[in-house]
Formats: C-alpha cells, structure tokens, sequence
C-alpha cells in the first residue's frame, strides 16, 4: 500500500479522508517547525528548509492523491448503480420522436435512459478529422448497436420505449430538465 498512488479498488471514503486530514496536519505541523525553530548553523538551517519543503511538496501530492481516490470511488459507485439500473435520481419522459429529433440535430449525443428498469445508453456519434470543417460516418447507438440512419434507430427505440416515451436520466451527463423539451 502506497499512499503515492491513487488506489482504485477502495470501498470507502474513509481512507482517503484520513489521509487528507494526515497530511494537511503533517503540512500545517512543518511550517510551524519550520517557522519556530531557528538553527544557527547554516548548513543546517539550509538543510532543514529543503527538507520541510520536501515533506510539503509531497504532502499536497498525497492530498492531491487522495482527493482522486475520492472521485474515483464516487464514479464507481455512480456507474455501479446505472449498470445494476438502480438509479434513484430525477428522470423525464421524453418523446421516441424527440429523442431521434435530437440526436438528428446533434453530431455527437448521449443519452441515458431507463428502459425496463434499467440504464441503458444511446445517442449518436461521429467522426471529424483536425483541421477540416465537418463531422462525417455519423452513426446513431442503443447500447452496443449500431444504426447508420434515424429511420432505424427510431424502431428500435418504439420496440424498447413504453408507449411511445422513455425516461430520460441525462442528456450529455446534464439532468434533462435543464434541456428544452
């Protein structure tokens, strides 16, 4: 266990909270050191001031490392619950027809929804090349599947909508309410 590296598989926000809360206590306890103790001899003093700025500089990248593990665990679990389709957050009933509308308009879209209970992730994608104008091979997705035209990907989505809607849980990791529809 290394606290130099960001350590993925953590369960809990414990570990990583302790280590801030350590370093910041371990920076905060240096400086005062440093600050309050005065060493005559220079070489000494110069060695003591390199070492103090030693125990900082790799007590903000532990903090720093910890604030990862925390981001990283959030989205592990975030993404857990939408592959287990637990999602207990807002959703809105968008129209098929709307949602193939926006993925139309849009060169690149994702969308989760919920489809039987569980998150599923379509929208459209595409390719562009640096430097030139536009966006080309567009390609509309429901999960693994691939559509190159709206027509197919519309029947897809009657097939998994319920009546027509479907429960829209993020339009490009923005809650639908915030959109227009």
């Amino acid at each position: 266990m290394s606290v130099f590296k960001v350590k993925k598989d953590t369960d809990s926000y414990s570990y990583p909270i302790i280590k801030i809360i350590a370093f910041i206590i371990l920076i905060a306890g240096s400086i005062v050191v440093r600050c309050s103790v005065h060493i005559a001899n220079s070489g000494l003093n110069t060695a003591a001031g390199i070492i103090t700025v030693l125990i900082v500089c790799l007590s903000v990248l532990c903090v720093y490392l910890s604030f990862a593990e925390i981001i990283v665990l959030h989205e592990r679990r975030k993404n857990a619950k939408e592959e287990n389709g637990v999602f207990s957050g807002k959703t809105k009933d968008v129209s098929v027809t709307k949602i193939v509308e926006l993925a139309t308009e849009n060169d690149i879209i994702d969308i989760r929804a919920l489809s039987k209970g569980k998150v599923i992730k379509l929208g459209a994608s595409a390719d562009q090349k640096t430097g030139h104008g536009g966006f080309f091979d567009k390609e509309y997705y429901i999960e693994d599947k691939a559509f190159s035209d709206p027509a197919s990907f519309d029947s897809e989505l009657q097939i998994i909508s319920e009546n027509g809607n479907l429960s829209v849980v993020s339009i490009d990791g923005v809650e639908p309410e915030k959109w227009a529809l």
